[in-house]
């Protein structure tokens, strides 16, 4: 189940495999000598990487061949502005196409809703 309910999604039927032998992490995030924002996310993706990745060890990760595998992901953050108040925009666009998701967020504090969502 998804909670909080969003405001719409898709969804399959169809089970993927993600291994981090073979998974790349990119953040698109505009530069900013006082922000933390992608700090906070990389400390996110380090801390939610246990709850999605099938084979911790990458010697021990083995796709059933008819599997399909998700390869990548990319975190996109519009606004490096780092500071949370109370009109914050905290929403996410989460997508998975192909072998890869795609998080887009317009602010540090949306992407790190995506990240808690996979």
């Amino acid at each position: 189940s998804l909670w909080p309910l969003p405001s719409s999604y898709v969804h399959g039927d169809t089970d993927v495999w993600i291994c981090n032998s073979s998974f790349t992490r990119t953040i698109n995030i505009p530069s900013s000598p006082i922000s933390d924002a992608r700090d906070m996310i990389e400390s996110a993706l380090s801390r939610y990487s246990d709850n999605y990745f099938f084979g911790k060890d990458p010697a021990n990760c083995v796709i059933p061949q008819a599997q399909p595998s998700i390869t990548s992901l990319t975190v996109d953050v519009l606004s490096a502005n780092d500071d949370l108040q109370i009109d914050t925009d905290e929403s996410y666009n989460l997508t998975i196409q192909g072998r890869e998701i795609r998080i887009i967020s317009n602010t540090v504090f949306g992407a790190l809703h995506g990240i808690e969502t996979l």
